[in-house]
């Protein structure tokens, strides 16, 4: 009669198939859209950047492939695709048992993480940095839900550190989810608030010195000819070039870079991923709702300033260019940050976890933004989407 029971306990039921169905549709979204963007030789070229000639901006990344004397562009595509596998497999353990907790749950996760800005997109433009950084960053967050020790918060800082010597970008575009779940975690309490005002100093730090001392040693050309002779790869001149920018020149190249053709494009991006970025935006302020009474954000204004340190990535659109990397990177921090806080509600037994997947279930706008978001497909770099980017290749009404 046990051995039925047993039997009948660990049967796969059509509940079962219903999760399964739902949770994979991050991986399947992800495997769709894999290594798919066009211009895909910026993100290729940051693999030979290197500090064989001397300290240099977002050349960690190529120094850990600097012992392959050749990188063919098979082989950049494989190294591009296995930190994507990573990412992915890191997300899911972090996030398994809310994933494939209910159907509501499962839904609401898949919604966070196949949306057009967060997995789909990573995978879409597979070699560029952000893809490691991203990895960096969900590393940091188990390490966070396990714990908030001095241990922790400390290689959380370190992580941090090694995602600015990748690329610079990382401490506006990844580091204000790390922060606004500092503020939020209420695990952390005046008394340990230490720990993570001394792990943001040390961030700070490594920024500033990387901004001030990171410029190329050597002429930009020189560099970029040294790294064709260990590529099959038509390399972009410009991932060498702006590495030796002032802020003076790289504004000056901003204005050259933002012409009728972008600007186009990333409006039209903008206008056709209304309502995903309608969803998120709602799903976060509904969150933070609940979370209101933390004492760290007993302030009328603190809504206010979570949602802005979380959208902080769309200031780098002032000194880059590729502004639906920025856009994408606040819908990564939005969207990890509700994951996080749900996950954690769970883990420490609270109520609202369940009434507010329950609260969203019983919306059918979200269902609509949902189907909307995988219709349209992931963001690309400088602009559009899928669907977009089959008018632009119809039309060239802008460079993807």
């Amino acid at each position: 009669m046990e051995s039925v029971q047993e039997f009948k306990k660990y049967q796969f039921d059509g509940e079962s198939l219903t999760l399964l169905i739902i949770g994979v549709i991050p991986l399947l979204q992800t495997i769709h859209y894999l290594g798919d963007a066009p211009g895909m030789a910026y993100g290729y070229s940051h693999l030979f950047i290197t500090y064989d000639q001397g300290f240099s901006k977002r050349a960690l990344y190529g120094t850990a492939f600097s012992f392959m004397n050749f990188i063919s562009k098979d082989a950049a595509k494989l190294i591009g695709f296995a930190a994507v596998a990573l990412v992915v497999i890191m997300i899911y353990w972090l996030f398994r048992r809310e994933i494939f907790h209910s159907t509501q749950r499962s839904i609401l996760f898949s919604f966070l993480l196949s949306g057009s800005g967060v997995l789909p997109h990573l995978s879409f433009i597979s070699g560029f940095l952000d893809v490691p950084m991203f990895a960096l960053l969900t590393m940091s967050l188990i390490l966070l839900r396990r714990s908030t020790s001095f241990i922790s918060i400390i290689s959380v800082g370190l992580l941090s550190v090694f995602g600015i010597l990748m690329h610079e970008a990382y401490f506006l575009m990844f580091y204000p989810l790390l922060l606004a779940i500092y503020i939020t975690d209420t695990r952390l309490n005046r008394d340990a608030f230490i720990w993570p005002a001394v792990s943001t100093m040390i961030v700070v730090a490594a920024f500033i010195l990387t901004i001030k001392y990171g410029n190329l040693k050597v002429d930009p050309q020189v560099y970029f000819d040294i790294a064709r002779l260990r590529t099959d790869i038509k390399l972009n001149k410009d991932a060498f070039f702006v590495n030796n920018n002032s802020f003076g020149n790289q504004l000056s190249y901003l204005v050259n870079q933002y012409d009728i053709k972008s600007i186009s494009g990333i409006s039209l991006t903008l206008l056709t991923s209304l309502p995903y970025l309608f969803a998120l935006y709602t799903i976060l302020l509904m969150l933070l709702k609940i979370i209101s009474k933390i004492p760290n954000l007993k302030t009328e204004y603190g809504s206010y300033i979570l949602t802005s340190i979380l959208s902080a990535p769309i200031l780098l659109t002032f000194i880059g260019h590729d502004v639906m990397r920025w856009v994408s990177a606040a819908c990564i921090n939005i969207s990890l940050f509700v994951a996080y806080h749900i996950a954690r509600g769970e883990d420490d037994g609270k109520e609202f976890a369940a009434s507010f997947c329950g609260d969203l279930a019983s919306r059918n706008w979200f269902y609509a933004c949902f189907i909307f978001s995988i219709v349209i497909g992931p963001f690309g770099a400088i602009a559009g989407n899928r669907i977009v980017g089959k008018f632009a290749l119809l039309f060239g009404i802008y460079p993807v």
